[in-house]
């Protein structure tokens, strides 16, 4: 009984701290904090976003793509710097974290929703979608993890012209 208790906490174990790192990566990209969104990756780390159809299709045709952390911050210095569109507020609601150990790292996936108001538009649904991706321990983060990769496969073709930022 001892060993079933003790797998079920390492299991618990994992899924929370996998939420909790999806919480605080939607609570700066919500809060327009892309620094530090960016300080949660791996300096290798891989973010790309891309449709069900392409993911499924296996097709190297992602809608964004950022291979390592200068990337990230390119996009990012791009989409304040450069890029104009209409002020937004983005909320991301994550649910449904799984967890599957890969010898150090996690393995997860969550269902993402992303809802969108505009100062003068009603709020509306923005995308859904799911999260694939791998945490990698790291000594001295805040949860003991960084983000080794992330993935973001939303489930429709119909894609939206001002995804500027990461979702």
């Amino acid at each position: 009984m001892s060993s079933v208790l003790e797998n079920l906490s390492e299991k618990i174990l994992r899924e929370l701290t996998a939420t909790r790192i999806l919480a605080r990566y939607s609570d700066h990209l919500d809060g327009d904090r892309l620094g530090e969104w960016i300080d949660m990756f791996t300096d290798d780390a891989n973010y790309v976003l891309v449709t069900r159809e392409n993911y499924l299709a296996g097709l190297p045709l992602p809608i964004m793509r950022c291979e390592g952390r200068p990337a990230m911050q390119d996009r990012i210095k791009a989409a304040s710097e450069l890029m104009m569109f209409a002020p937004r507020v983005m909320r991301h609601f994550v649910t449904n974290v799984q967890v599957q150990p890969d010898a150090e790292e996690l393995k997860f996936s969550a269902n993402v929703l992303v809802a969108r108001s505009m100062l003068d538009v009603r709020s509306e649904l923005f995308l859904v979608g799911t999260y694939y991706g791998r945490l990698v321990p790291r000594a001295g983060s805040e949860t003991g993890y960084l983000i080794g990769d992330l993935t973001c496969v939303i489930d429709t073709s119909l894609i939206d012209n001002s995804i500027v930022v990461p979702l």
